[in-house]
């Protein structure tokens, strides 16, 4: 598999709330066909260590509509985030192609919210 990239950001959301949004994955700049590739969010307080078995806080496996113009949609529900944190987590994006190959596409921070209501 090339190198696929993805621009990450600091995401931010409020605990208990949908949260959903589109990724495009490139390699060098051009749009990778990701049909048939599985894409998955995993959301942990902190960077995971090689020893470490636990489960993410937070696991989205994105839905990709077409393949062909890159675009992989995540979704958070609200039952993801109710019992956590309000703090700063950290995030990345794996990408398993067609053929098992895996590749960490990027990484970034995480923010869950305090709520009002």
């Amino acid at each position: 598999m090339a190198c696929a990239e993805l621009t990450l950001s600091t995401r931010s959301m409020y605990r208990g709330d949908t949260y959903k949004f589109t990724a495009t994955i490139k390699n060098n700049d051009v749009i990778l066909d990701i049909t048939g590739y599985t894409i998955k969010m995993s959301v942990r307080i902190t960077y995971k260590d090689k020893d470490d078995t636990s489960d993410p806080e937070i696991e989205a496996i994105a839905t990709i509509p077409a393949g062909t113009d890159g675009k992989a949609n995540f979704e958070i529900e609200p039952a993801d985030t109710t019992s956590l944190d309000a703090r700063d987590y950290v995030y990345d994006i794996e990408l398993t192609s067609d053929t098992d190959e895996v590749s960490t596409i990027g990484i970034g921070k995480f923010t869950i919210k305090r709520e009002v209501s």
